[in-house]
């Protein structure tokens, strides 16, 4: 049974059900039912009465009773006694018991209730005298021994000249010797003083908790080195407003300190030719002296409110100025004028939360006068408003008296629907007109962009009056981050197509810059090790404008245990971050000369319902294949031709966009089962794939045309081969010969990447980095099972890595003098591990529990 909610559609109408039970004796009733948009926070589910002599009654309650579907876990009356891995996620069914009676009583009948508050689905329902124990399978915890090790992150600070050091890779200061970033005709980022080179930015994100740990500018200085060696040739600043704001006394006023050692910072970047991504504005609390995390920072709310209310929007203007236009003492420029500011984005995720949360109240006279602007009499809205069996779906009498519009209506296709994606993009561009004006007046003539996480069709139009395009995509994004009953799937992103990477990449427009300003595939989720494959080589495939795996990536060392998103505290995402800069960065990966463009149209959008939905999670499976990119019928404002389509598609089936806390994710496509193979027929036929290229939908097998990704969904694998690196990511174990590595033994959920550090081909490279990653979790971390959805306790230093082993072999011509080294996290040479040399070939193998000084990561290979 499957009963009505707000969040369904209006056709699934069961309220209540009586289930008949004849007098069937019994002590306990036991339901397997499951739900979804779940409340997190305890929410009243619904009721069951058991009817007997002295009727019993429960209420269902969220927390206790019930969690979502999605990531399920178990809870104290909710055994998750059924799970399943979809394409992006684990989901399940639950057991709860109620207690009917203390001896066998006969039941007449079962009468179940919904609130409506979340969509509950019952499977089966069954009558027992006996009591059975709805308990989980036990805490866990990882034990630090020989599977788990404990790892040094004491010193993160790379040595010079060491094989992590990259800043060969960056080009020397200042950053904004070139002029301005400007927009050429392929659409591709390039300095106005040197435009026959189009630039990729490998970004650093920092966020305002990494500039407070700066005690006084010398660390400034060195943390500005220590990103250029990292290789990083852009930083963004996340929640600058919070970090200038922070222990103010008044709105607006900069902490004086902070503000001066964000200009020295600026400054320190600026020297070691690193641009600066910039976002105006990132808190909900702006330049408010209260803090971004109190309640009194919380409830100001200006993600939601500047979209309708004047005073927040002066507030914008007034912080951005603030800063946008005062002098750099160190610098001699302000900012509006520092070319070495490439792009600033008006205010981060902006539109997210009526995505998540849906439109609160205060929106409700804002749509009553929108749609009295559109219809002009509510006897016109309603005789349009009506469903396709004739029925009116609106009787007010005047338009004061229409509601606001629910959550189901994002997706039903209704007048309703069709109304709402037009109030949304009358909103949206409304703030773009207002942003994009205030942002000249104050002098800045540089790129803008807006709008980053939201993946829905009203936003890719939207998006056409920007110059400029960033977004967002998270894979495994906790519900909680580490909190305490936080949930994350342990899931593999690949089986999915690594969807939470082509949906980035399924927003772009070809003919402007393209930035993913934030991505990542989130700590605890035991497959993250594919990061840096997937986001490296899809990146460079696209040939897109810049990359920022979120966040914090260089830190002097791990203080705290690692969390949701700090990459420099977890060793896996510190390799993750090292392949996808080299893939990236380098270049290593070819683009893609071919293009697929999925043409949009005003009438798709927003007369056919479909405002709210996203790009088909068939078509976005396009982009493992050739660059993939969006066309509106409108064409670009700012008088860019952009590259030539070799294939024009429709949209094939939509997308719905779902969300939770800090992302929004694609859940489902309604493409016809046929789309893929047609396609694929068709890119071959006109050449945009080769003839023998082995992609094979039905397989799950999807192979680049540039011929270097291949991407597995059945064996969880994605494998790299370039001239210059070889990679192999796995989530079932296997032997694996690429071109110049070879794997004969791989642990299962690991991956294995060989780097030319000379940027030789990997055959006659001299200097080569191998990184070996697993898994890695915080010492006395607790979880509610083995299987790791659930967290109890988010532990302590030090950070434990799950060891283990690898057999392989590199076929090289300068084999007979290679050395093999296991290094530290900073780069330092810590152990020789032995290797065996035989014409032209290098064989080891390497056991990380076994490693004299810890786990490590990194191995350099060198002929010596």
């Amino acid at each position: 049974m499957t009963f009505a909610s707000k969040h369904i559609h209006e056709k699934v109408n069961l309220q209540k059900a009586v289930i008949a039970a004849g007098g069937a004796k019994a002590r306990f009733l036991y339901i397997l039912h499951s739900g979804c948009w779940v409340p997190r926070k305890e929410t009243e589910i619904g009721t069951i009465t058991v009817h007997t002599g002295n009727n019993s009654s429960y209420k269902i309650f969220s927390g206790r009773d019930l969690a979502d579907w999605w990531n399920p876990a178990s809870l104290p009356n909710a055994l998750v006694a059924l799970r399943k891995e979809n394409k992006s996620s684990s989901v399940g069914m639950y057991v709860s018991k109620f207690k009917i009676a203390d001896e066998l009583t006969a039941v007449q009948d079962i009468t179940i209730e919904t609130s409506g508050e979340a969509i509950w689905i019952i499977a089966a329902a069954t009558l027992s005298s006996q009591d059975l124990p709805i308990t989980g399978a036990g805490k866990w915890s990882p034990a630090a021994g020989t599977q788990w090790k404990a790892v040094d992150l004491s010193d993160l600070i790379i040595k010079e000249n060491s094989a992590l050091d990259f800043s060969s890779q960056v080009e020397a200061g200042p950053a904004g010797k070139y002029g301005r970033a400007i927009v050429n005709q392929n659409g591709r980022m390039v300095f106005e003083k040197k435009t026959d080179q189009e630039i990729r930015f490998f970004s650093c994100g920092l966020i305002w908790r990494d500039l407070a740990r700066l005690q006084n500018n010398d660390e400034a200085a060195k943390l500005a080195g220590l990103i250029r060696r990292q290789g990083y040739n852009m930083v963004r600043l996340h929640f600058l407003d919070s970090y200038l704001m922070l222990d103010a006394k008044d709105d607006f006023a900069f902490n004086p300190v902070n503000y001066d050692r964000f200009q020295y910072f600026f400054k320190a970047l600026k020297d070691n030719g690193i641009y600066v991504y910039l976002d105006a504005m990132t808190s909900w609390s702006g330049y408010s002296k209260e803090s971004a995390w109190s309640k009194a920072g919380k409830d100001l709310d200006f993600k939601r409110r500047i979209f309708i209310d004047e005073k927040t929007r002066q507030h914008w203007i007034k912080g951005v100025s603030g800063f946008l236009t005062d002098v750099n003492p160190y610098t001699k420029t302000a900012l509006k004028d520092d070319t070495a500011v490439v792009c600033i984005l008006f205010f981060n995720e902006v539109f997210h939360p009526h995505i998540v949360e849906g439109f609160t109240g205060e929106y409700l006279p804002v749509w009553q006068k929108f749609l009295q602007q559109k219809y002009g009499s509510v006897e016109k809205l309603r005789s349009i408003w009506i469903d396709d069996q004739g029925h009116e779906l609106c009787s007010a009498a005047s338009f004061s008296e229409i509601p606001m519009f629910e959550k189901k209506h994002f997706w039903d296709r209704s007048p309703i629907c069709i109304d709402l994606g037009l109030f949304c993009e009358y909103l949206t561009t409304d703030m773009i007109n207002f942003w994009t004006a205030e942002i000249r007046k104050m002098g800045y003539n540089g790129l803008v962009s807006v709008y980053d996480s939201i993946k829905n069709f009203s936003h890719c139009a939207v998006r056409n009056n920007i110059p400029a395009v960033s977004m967002h995509g998270y894979h495994a994004h906790p519900t909680g981050f580490t909190q305490k009953d936080s949930g994350i799937s342990q899931s593999s992103s690949i089986p999915g197509g690594v969807r939470y990477f082509t949906s980035i990449l399924g927003q772009r427009y070809l003919d402007r810059p393209f930035i993913v300003t934030e991505y990542n595939h989130a700590f605890w989720n035991k497959y993250r090790h594919e990061t840096g494959l997937v986001s490296g080589s899809y990146a460079s495939l696209h040939d897109i404008d810049g990359m920022l795996g979120f966040t914090s990536p260089a830190i002097f060392n791990a203080d705290v245990p690692m969390n949701s998103f700090s990459a420099g505290h977890d060793p896996v995402m510190r390799g993750n971050e090292v392949i996808a800069g080299y893939l990236y960065r380098t270049r290593a990966v070819k683009p893609s000369p071919k293009i697929i463009q999925l043409y949009l149209d005003h009438e798709y959008i927003f007369e056919k319902g479909n405002a709210m939905r996203t790009v088909g999670t068939d078509q976005l499976l396009l982009a493992l294949l050739a660059r993939f990119g969006l066309y509106y019928e409108k064409g670009s404002p700012f008088s860019i031709k952009g590259p030539a389509a070799d294939l024009v598609l429709r949209p094939a089936g939509t997308g719905k966009i779902e969300g939770g806390m800090g992302a929004v994710h694609i859940e489902s496509s309604e493409a016809d089962t046929n789309f893929l193979p047609a396609v694929i027929k068709t890119m071959k036929e006109k050449g945009i794939i080769p003839e023998n290229n082995p992609t094979d939908s039905a397989a799950g097998i999807y192979a680049s045309g540039t011929g270097e990704i291949m991407l597995s969904e059945n064996s969880k694998g994605i494998k790299v081969i370039t001239e210059r690196a070889e990679g192999i990511s796995l989530g079932i174990p296997k032997a694996v010969k690429l071109s110049v590595l070879e794997i004969t033994a791989l642990g299962q959920n690991s991956s294995a990447t060989l780097l030319s550090l000379d940027l030789k081909p990997l055959s006659r490279s001299e200097r080569m980095l191998l990184v070996f990653e697993t898994d890695a979790l915080n010492s006395e971390s607790v979880y509610t099972s083995d299987y790791r959805d659930r967290l109890v306790e988010n532990g302590k230093l030090p950070v434990l890595i799950k060891t283990g082993r690898i057999s392989l072999a590199i076929n090289n011509s300068r084999a007979d003098v290679m050395r093999l080294f296991a290094l530290s996290f900073n780069g330092e040479r810590k152990e020789e591990l032995p290797v065996k040399k035989n014409s032209g070939r290098l064989e080891a193998e390497i056991d990380t529990s076994r490693l004299k000084n810890g786990p490590a990561v990194f191995f350099e290979i060198a002929a010596e």
